[in-house]
């Protein structure tokens, strides 16, 4: 199948809609509303862990786990909850994230053997920040090359890497909102279910679009896809499998 930007918007569009209910330990929904309220403590932070499987590290039953977890939590409510610059959202948004990996590492270290938590802050941003934030990985990095003319690591682990990523990211952004937007409305009206972070459904668009293996992002694209085949069908214009 040839998945192009049209396809993975529209798939992210329903995926980012389906984990906002839906989940196997705590939606997004509810974690997001918990870090608007201030009240995404240690509990919660355990289940987001296992949710997006961001470390396993901090979960272990010996060295007081429990006290660890609340630390941590209040280490991303000091460095994530002020309001973001909107002039330049992309360079406060790297500085924090490369910031908050110091200071949990340096949180974990107080309980013993630390870890450098790159994913797992990175995410737990994108809960504090929904509006301007984003989540990324290795495919989601293949997919924004493969879309803009730009060089990334393959692993973000600077500040000015992320940087860099982040700002590409917004360029793909803007170029596509519209499509995106687009994509959003009618996942709403399928699904029920309300939906106002777009930069959340690109960022699962590039992870489709830079899964290598053909058959495993066509087998994700199909299953989603297949739940709603005539919007499927209407929003490509063609039906999924033509």
């Amino acid at each position: 199948m040839s998945i192009d930007i049209k396809h993975a918007i529209w798939w992210g569009a329903l995926s980012a809609i389906e984990q906002w209910k839906k989940s196997r330990h705590i939606s997004d929904e509810a974690l997001v509303e918990a870090a608007r309220t201030k009240n995404l403590n240690g509990k919660l932070i355990h289940k987001f862990a296992l949710e997006y499987q961001v470390f396993r590290f901090p979960l272990n039953l010996h060295d007081r786990r429990t006290e660890r977890l609340q630390a941590i939590a209040e280490v991303l409510e000091i460095n994530y909850s002020p309001k973001i610059n909107d002039n330049d959202h992309t360079a406060e948004l790297a500085q924090r994230w490369f910031k908050t990996i110091g200071d949990v590492h340096a949180t974990l270290a107080r309980y013993g053997a630390a870890a450098n938590l790159r994913s797992f802050s990175m995410k737990a941003l994108w809960l504090y920040q929904p509006e301007h934030a984003t989540m990324w990985d290795s495919f989601a990095v293949r997919g924004l090359k493969s879309l803009a003319d730009t060089k990334h690591p393959r692993e973000i682990k600077s500040e000015t890497a992320a940087a860099a990523f982040l700002h590409s990211f917004e360029d793909i952004f803007k170029r596509h909102e519209a499509l995106i937007n687009s994509a959003i409305k009618p996942a709403e009206e399928i699904t029920g279910v309300r939906y106002k972070y777009p930069r959340r459904v690109l960022d699962k668009a590039l992870w489709l679009l830079g899964n290598k293996g053909e058959e495993q992002r066509d087998a994700a694209f199909n299953r989603l896809t297949g739940l709603y085949p005539e919007a499927t069908a209407e929003f490509l214009g063609t039906p999924p499998h033509a």
